[in-house]
């Protein structure tokens, strides 16, 4: 995927001239960003938001939810300076469409996938396997259309065997940030989320192996409508630098 990610970047920039781009031109007064995140970065940002603040002198706004949504908004011209994708797919495709400024395309991160669920449940997790047990009656997932990790748990479902067993346990979320809401209320008995949201809330989870689903890895890109290309470059460079790594490692990523 990753490498057919840079090929469609690298041939997508050959193609596309881009003289009349607009951007660079924001004044001093209107230094702010609106970044669309995928959800499960939003623990990450907000602790970067704080380091990012401590050297720039530009206003961060999130907007969280699943990958395919917020693709969806920007094509319907959602006023976004900057993508931060769970997933390569929805980068690569933006920007086969002209939505994402050529040149700006990255891989930032990769997520790891794990079953959660809230400390106070008599629910065991130590093998994926567990899911069959009778205490799970339920088990929440991000939707697979719109969202990675929903989409890697069902791959890794299908891929150990266990799909076809607990399909009908199955309840579909948003997102990962309302999928893990399902477990923490005790409206599902567990749910798939990324490794970067345990640390919200006191539970117990198992990593899912890497190796039964396509490598969540994580792609950024600058709208290409944005009025802020110069501020949206330099905070994917601070995303992809020494400092902002080591939070996303704070977080569970690791890079690709």
């Amino acid at each position: 995927m990753v490498a057919r990610f840079a090929s469609i970047l690298a041939a997508y920039s050959i193609l596309v001239a881009s003289p009349s781009v607009p951007g660079a031109s924001a004044t001093a007064e209107e230094r702010s960003l609106t970044i669309a995140a995928a959800a499960n970065m939003s623990d990450a940002l907000e602790e970067i938001k704080s380091a990012y603040a401590a050297k720039h002198a530009v206003k961060l706004v999130y907007s969280f939810g699943a990958s395919g949504s917020l693709a969806q908004q920007i094509r319907h011209g959602a006023p976004f300076d900057l993508l931060l994708s769970a997933d390569v797919r929805t980068v690569a495709k933006l920007l086969e469409e002209g939505w994402i400024l050529p040149g700006t395309a990255k891989i930032y991160a990769r997520g790891q996938l794990v079953l959660w669920t809230e400390e106070s449940t008599h629910v065991r997790l130590n093998t994926l396997e567990d899911v069959l047990q009778p205490a799970i009656e339920r088990i929440a997932i991000a939707h697979p259309a719109t969202a990675p990790y929903g989409r890697a748990a069902v791959e890794a479902l299908e891929a150990a065997g266990l799909w076809d067993r607990v399909k009908d346990k199955i309840i579909y979320a948003e997102n990962v940030n309302q999928a893990q809401q399902y477990a923490a209320t005790r409206n599902t008995d567990v749910a798939f989320i990324p490794l970067a949201l345990v640390r919200r809330d006191p539970g117990r989870f198992v990593r899912v192996d890497g190796k039964l689903h396509v490598p969540i890895d994580q792609a950024l890109g600058v709208v290409r409508n944005s009025v802020h290309h110069a501020e949206a470059k330099e905070f994917a460079e601070f995303l992809l630098s020494e400092q902002g790594r080591v939070i996303l490692k704070k977080f569970g990523y690791t890079l690709p």
